[in-house]
């Protein structure tokens, strides 16, 4: 352990302990408890450093508990379960309802009288304290981990006096409060430039972001545009569009309203992906799963490979530069283009295939599946309690707006203008958050290693020391 000023003690958890309490284990109702009712803490109740009183279980009628297990203000709460990233999490207990109960996978920490309670919980979230319990922790590598009362105890912690404990609070509890004030901002930028994006693609769906001459309203080109959507030869049944929400397809009206199905190839049609792909294959058959799709890039570095014989089997949905992917269960809604290195790979069953014939840009398809219209069609239309989907024949009968191609691609060109700069907004919001994190981090690691002096220049100090 590294040196610490004079006064303070390296020592263990346990030594700054009176005792540690555990709650028991049964079945909760799957609902929170009423006011006037019992419920037992759930583990997400600690996880994310502020108490969740609302993340419990309804204790069932009949069983059998004691009240001294229940949960009061200013307890020091910390799970001895969850995944490797979360498990030893803390949480100071403030105002609270009544009635909440500890669970078996809650410990309820009781510190000595020389250990000032606040500090010990900024102890327990330092950096150093959160790698050891994660290091301790025992179960499936990639699933829930569990720390026991006596590995817990054994946490090393460098401990000051008790007058300098309470100052330690005082500056740490000043400086993250900016950090939090500063974090709230960053987060409503965020959301900002979420809505920003949001805007554009219905202001563009609208057609409010291009001019358009007297032509494009004729009926002739309405008429053209239906009849390049399928060529000759290549006739199939057609479904008509689902009605739409009134208000929800307010498109300019020379635009040709179809199915998504008229709009897509009539031989590759609509499909979703492979069922069972297998074991990874080194050498085998691409194909893209939802977590590949990630604010609207499409990873080629984290991709799967199937068999040649499995993926021969979803010939249906092989792909082809240009095809439209939309994600329809679990995260439903992602889009995204197959590029030219994606040719001849497949998709899973949690992902849509669409095909745009001739009188459809791609890009263009994009712009309106992303768009609100096409996102609150999927919500609307998802099924599922878990995990939601959306059925392929929902897909198939989604409405779909279809411009003069050179309105579509003057559509294009704005929208990558605005979006490019909502984008650069994001970033930017995002690389704050990311030096917030870093810097909340070195001023634990700063505080519990008797670095954190109170100097007006501290946090110039700590951001040398997070690189940040």
């Amino acid at each position: 352990m590294n040196s610490t000023p004079p006064g303070w003690r390296h020592v263990l958890l346990g030594d700054v302990l009176e005792r540690v309490e555990a709650g028991r284990s049964f079945a909760g109702e799957p609902r929170p408890a009423a006011g006037d009712e019992w419920g037992i803490i759930k583990v997400s109740a600690m996880t994310y450093g502020a108490f969740r009183e609302r993340e419990n279980k309804a204790v069932p009628d009949g069983v059998q508990f004691s009240k001294d297990a229940e949960i009061r203000p200013g307890d020091l709460l910390i799970s001895r379960a969850n995944t490797r990233e979360y498990v030893g999490a803390s949480v100071l207990v403030g105002e609270c309802r009544p009635r909440l109960l500890l669970s078996d996978k809650s410990l309820r920490l009781h510190p000595r009288d020389l250990v000032d309670r606040r500090w010990l919980w900024h102890a327990l979230n330092a950096p150093r304290t959160r790698r050891y319990l994660s290091e301790v922790s025992t179960g499936v590598k990639s699933g829930m981990r569990n720390v026991s009362q006596a590995s817990l105890k054994s946490v090393p912690l460098s401990l000051p006096p008790p007058d300098e404990q309470r100052r330690i609070v005082e500056l740490l509890e000043d400086h993250l409060s900016r950090l939090d004030a500063a974090s709230t901002y960053l987060a409503a930028c965020e959301r900002r430039a979420d809505s920003l994006h949001q805007a554009v693609l219905q202001t563009a769906m609208r057609g409010q972001l291009t001019t358009r001459s007297v032509d494009s309203h004729t009926r002739s080109s309405q008429l053209a545009l239906r009849s390049a959507l399928c060529p000759e030869g290549m006739k199939r049944g057609r479904p008509q569009p689902v009605r739409a929400v009134p208000g929800e397809d307010d498109w300019p009206l020379h635009w040709v309203r179809v199915s998504l199905e008229e709009a897509t190839h009539p031989v590759r049609t609509i499909s979703y992906g492979i069922l069972k792909p297998g074991p990874n294959v080194e050498a085998g058959i691409p194909y893209v799963r939802v977590v590949n799709i990630r604010d609207d890039v499409l990873a080629l570095d984290d991709l799967h490979r199937t068999t040649q014989e499995i993926a021969a089997q979803y010939d249906r949905s092989t792909l082809m530069p240009g095809d439209v992917l939309v994600s329809i269960r679990g995260t439903c809604g992602r889009v995204v283009i197959v590029p030219a290195a994606l040719r001849g790979g497949n998709i899973t069953q949690d992902t849509a295939r669409l095909a745009f014939v001739g009188p459809v840009d791609p890009e263009f398809a994009t712009v309106y599946l992303r768009s609100p219209w096409a996102q609150n069609f999927l919500k609307r239309v998802a099924r599922g309690v878990a995990v939601k989907g959306v059925n392929i024949g929902d897909i198939r009968t989604m409405p779909f707006p279809i411009p003069p191609m050179t309105e579509q691609r003057a559509i294009i060109q704005r929208v990558a203008e605005l979006t490019s700069e909502v984008a650069g907004a994001r970033r930017t919001a995002r690389s704050a958050v990311v030096r917030s994190s870093a810097l909340r981090r070195a001023l634990l690691e700063a505080a519990f290693a008797g670095k954190l002096t109170g100097r007006a220049s501290e946090l110039d100090r700590v951001e040398e020391m997070a690189g940040v």
